[in-house]
C-alpha cells in the first residue's frame, strides 16, 4: 500500500486510526465521506486531484491546508458545505469544481490567490448570493459557470473582464456599476455560463441592452442571444 498512487473510495466507511493511509497518493476520489470532518493525520501533500463529491461536512476543514500539487478540486453536490475551504495553500490550482452546493454561502476570499486557476464551476449553487471582489484577480480564468445561482449578485470589477466566446450568454454591469448588480434589477431569468480570459475588445461581442425602465444597468449579449431573445428564446 506504500507505493499506492490512485484510490478510489465510494460511500465507504473507515474505522480506526489513518496512521497507515497511503502517503503516496496523486489521485484520491472519496465520495460520500461520511466523518465529520477530515482527520489531520490524513496526508495529502502529494495529491494532485482529489475529489470529494458528496460530502456532508458545512466545512471541508478548519485553517489553511497546504497542498502544492493540487491541481484539481472537486467538491460537487456537497450539500452540507456553506463555504469553501481556505484556498491559499493550492498555489497549482487549476481546477475548482462546486456543482450542486445547494447550500453554499460563501466563497472564501483566498480564491483571488489562486493564479492559475482556469475553470470555476458554481453551477446550481442557489444559495449563494455573492462573489468576492478577489475573484477579478484570477487572470487565468478562462471559464466561469454561474447557471442555476438564481441569488446571486456578480462583482462590478467583473466589468473589466473580456468574454470573447460568442455562444454564451454572460451579464456584466455597465460602468460606473454599483458595487454589485442582482439579476433581477436587469431583467435576465437565471446567470448562465460565462467565460472570463483574454480576448477581443467588447464590442465585437454584440449589442448593448437596456435593463428594465428605471434601471441604469446595462448587459452585453453575444449576438446569437440577441437574436433568439427578439423571437422570445434565450
Amino acid at each position: 500500500m506504500h507505493n499506492l498512487e490512485l484510490l478510489l473510495l465510494d460511500n465507504v466507511k473507515i474505522s480506526g486510526g489513518y496512521e497507515d493511509f497511503p502517503k503516496n497518493l496523486i489521485w484520491l476520489s472519496w465520495r460520500g465521506f461520511a466523518l465529520k470532518s477530515i482527520p489531520t493525520n490524513l496526508h495529502f501533500e502529494n495529491l494532485i486531484a482529489l475529489d470529494l463529491r458528496n460530502i456532508s461536512l458545512q466545512h471541508v476543514w478548519k485553517g489553511t491546508k497546504f497542498l502544492p500539487r493540487l491541481k484539481i478540486l472537486n467538491l460537487s453536490n456537497s450539500h452540507g458545505l456553506v463555504t469553501t475551504p481556505d484556498l491559499s495553500g493550492f498555489p497549482n490550482l487549476e481546477r475548482l469544481i462546486l456543482k450542486d452546493c445547494i447550500n453554499l454561502k460563501e466563497v472564501d476570499e483566498s480564491i483571488g490567490d489562486l493564479e492559475k486557476l482556469v475553470f470555476l464551476n458554481l453551477k446550481d449553487c442557489k444559495n449563494l448570493m455573492k462573489l468576492p471582489i478577489r475573484i477579478s484577480m484570477l487572470q487565468s480564468l478562462q471559464k466561469l459557470i454561474l447557471s442555476g445561482c438564481l441569488n446571486l449578485v456578480l462583482p462590478a470589477s467583473i466589468v473589466g473582464v473580456n468574454f470573447p466566446q460568442k455562444n454564451i450568454r454572460q451579464k456584466i454591469p455597465s460602468s460606473p456599476p454599483p458595487l454589485f448588480l442582482p439579476a433581477k434589477q436587469i431583467g435576465v431569468k437565471d446567470h448562465t455560463q460565462g467565460v472570463l480570459a483574454k480576448g477581443p475588445p467588447m464590442p465585437k461581442l454584440g449589442r448593448v441592452i437596456q435593463g428594465k425602465p428605471g434601471g441604469r444597468s446595462r448587459v452585453w449579449w453575444p449576438e446569437p442571444c440577441v437574436r433568439q431573445r427578439k423571437r422570445g428564446g434565450c
